[in-house]
């Protein structure tokens, strides 16, 4: 069966009819009950303003700091085949608190308790309001941005600083802990550099000692070489007799005890080249000693330095205030309070026009 192409024209027509009818229907009855959507609209939009008039300004406080760092001995510095343990042990900046370890602090919320007490301490008539931390790692130097919203700008700066004195504290506590291990090493080198002194002084001894038989050693060697000059000229003396026979005996005993005596001679200079070699490595013994020390007094000035230079958390910008409050958005809240009490009067006069002609429906 085929269809009638005009039916399907005519229910079309029909359609677009019964919307446009639809919708001029709706536009009466919203110009029916413009009055009470004005009204409406106007009564909630002035209930909205005077209430965000009375409504507290919030300001963002903001601080920003820098955490605390244990300055020493750069790393590039030392050479590690030169370096005492000390230098090895300690020798690079490091951060007391780090960043991240700050902010994990602050977000646990281990010092709201304190600073609330701090703030009503100073502010016993105000009532006091729950802070929220914001922190924000910035990437240049590590410096840290701490933030918190509140009605009230004394306030607000009280609490954070309460923070930031907390921080420090808690700063402080580890830099005298580090403190106590560098007063440990330090009474540690002190106590190497006495064992030091007394083995310089044991090795100067041996010094003395060594000193002393060189030039006893000295006095024999030459001695016994006078001794050997006079034999030799009493042994020519001797050959240039006229009794031959009993003068070869003669000199070959003057010849026997010479030989003697350079043997003496040479037993004794070595033994003095062995006491000279003995000396300089005394001395040299004693030198490494001394630089040794030099070099562990030079690593006490310098871990007494470390120990001052210790930094606790710096405040690199103190608390202060947004020159505008950051809320409420008065413009936004009106905005939103506009548009929502607009559309929900033209809901309640749809609503009311359908109750109102229901109504006559079952009377008539």
């Amino acid at each position: 069966m085929e269809k009638n192409p005009s039916n399907s024209e005519d229910y079309q027509d029909k359609g677009y009819e019964s919307k446009e009818i639809e919708l001029f229907d709706l536009l009466k009855i919203i110009w029916k009950w413009k009055i009470f959507i004005m009204l409406g609209t106007a009564v909630c939009f002035t209930v909205v303003s005077i209430t965000t008039l009375y409504m507290p300004k919030v300001y963002r406080i903001e601080s920003i700091l820098s955490p605390g760092t244990i300055n020493i001995k750069p790393i590039e510095q030392v050479d590690d085949a030169l370096a005492s343990p000390f230098d090895l042990l300690i020798r690079k900046p490091f951060y007391i608190n780090s960043p991240k370890n700050i902010k994990e602090l602050i977000d646990s919320g281990s010092f709201d308790k304190d600073i609330l007490q701090t703030v009503n301490q100073a502010y016993p008539h105000i009532k006091l309001e729950t802070y929220n931390y914001k922190v924000k790692l910035l990437p240049i130097n590590d410096i840290i941005s701490i933030s918190i919203s509140s009605s009230n700008i004394e306030t607000g700066k009280t609490a954070l600083r309460a923070l930031i004195d907390f921080l420090k504290e808690n700063d402080l506590k580890k830099v005298k802990i580090f403190q106590s291990e560098i007063n440990d090493i330090i009474h540690s080198i002190e106590n190497k550099i006495e064992g030091n002194e007394l083995l310089i002084d044991s090795h100067k001894f041996n010094t003395s000692s060594i000193e002393r038989r060189i030039n006893e050693l000295k006095y024999e060697i030459e001695q016994l070489n006078f001794d050997l000059a006079n034999l030799v000229k009493e042994r020519k003396k001797i050959l240039n007799e006229s009794d031959s026979k009993n003068n070869i005996l003669s000199s070959l005993l003057f010849s026997n005890v010479i030989n003697q005596y350079q043997e003496f001679i040479y037993a004794n200079e070595g033994k003095l080249f062995d006491l000279k070699l003995a000396k300089e490595e005394e001395t040299r013994q004693i030198i490494s000693l001394k630089n040794t020390s030099r070099k562990l007094k030079s690593d006490i000035e310098s871990l007494k330095l470390d120990s001052k230079r210790a930094q606790i958390i710096q405040t690199v910008q103190a608390p202060h205030s947004s020159s505008e409050p950051i809320g409420p958005s008065i413009k936004r809240i009106l905005g939103v309070t506009f548009g929502t009490a607009f559309t929900s009067m033209i809901m309640l006069s749809f609503l009311f026009e359908y109750l109102f002609t229901h109504k006559n429906q079952k009377s008539n």
